[in-house]
């Protein structure tokens, strides 16, 4: 399996310069159009649907897999406390 996974640095570089661009646009349609944050934020809202889309997925994946290793971290303790009591009820057999 090839996972491409991008450097911190590099998303970095390409948020920025979204935002920039973001920036530099919304301000322009805005003073043009008289719009008011509440309806910039909303433009923005829904020019960023694919990417809040991501990042709502990879949140749930994120709290998925958190869980599950939660649970395997269980079933270890569990079966360590197992093999240390074992020794106790194998040499006391209850006849």
């Amino acid at each position: 399996m090839n996972l491409d996974i991008t450097s911190p640095v590099r998303i970095l570089e390409e948020l920025t310069s979204i935002d920039a661009f973001l920036n530099i646009t919304m301000s322009e349609q805005a003073e043009e159009a008289g719009a008011t944050s509440k309806a910039v934020n909303k433009i923005i809202d829904s020019l960023c649907k694919e990417e809040q889309y991501l990042v709502n997925w990879c949140e749930r994946l994120n709290r998925s897999a958190t869980h599950q290793l939660e649970w395997c971290r269980t079933l270890i303790s569990k079966a360590k406390e197992e093999m240390r009591l074992a020794p106790m009820y194998n040499n006391n057999p209850r006849f």
